[in-house]
């Protein structure tokens, strides 16, 4: 059926990193994809109903002070931020005043910077690229909020050209 061995061993390697039967089409995996994501986004919105995104930041810099950090701790707040983001938008506005109001250390501001450029939504990327042209910001900030934009699979105009600014 296969015409050798090299060929059965073949089709049994492209079924492997296809994690698809040999029938599957992308377009079949896309819907699923897009099923999973759907699921993981209402698991997200029960978790952080009334969850203010004050909350989450001061969470992440209270972990941030404690030595030794607590990555697993930081990582899951992130992790909730980042969600809070995607699903409310408007959020993104307490992370500006946040950012600007020259309050946070590095750390914390490269830390938030991360969380904006994870969330990959547009109006994430619009607030990044508004930090980097944002001449009142401290440079080392607006340096940060540059090298974040470099987690952005597919970044929005307004970030390349805010980018080729600097």
């Amino acid at each position: 059926m296969y015409g050798g061995c090299c060929s059965r061993r073949m089709a049994a390697s492209a079924s492997r990193l296809s994690g698809d039967g040999p029938w599957a089409t992308t377009h079949g995996r896309d819907e699923a994809e897009l099923l999973a994501q759907r699921k993981k986004a209402d698991r997200f919105r029960e978790l952080l109903a009334g969850v203010r995104p004050e909350q989450l930041v001061d969470e992440v810099r209270r972990l941030l002070a404690v030595e030794p950090l607590d990555t697993e701790a930081l990582f899951e707040t992130q992790r909730k931020l980042i969600w809070l983001l995607r699903l409310q938008p408007e959020a993104l506005e307490t992370m500006r005043m946040l950012l600007t109001a020259g309050t946070a250390s590095e750390t914390e501001v490269g830390t938030l910077l991360a969380v904006i450029a994870a969330a990959q939504t547009e109006p994430a990327q619009a607030l990044l690229a508004d930090l980097v042209e944002d001449r009142g910001m401290p440079h080392a900030s607006r340096l940060a909020s540059a090298i974040s934009m470099f987690q952005l699979h597919t970044p929005t105009e307004r970030v390349v050209a805010a980018a080729r600014g600097l």
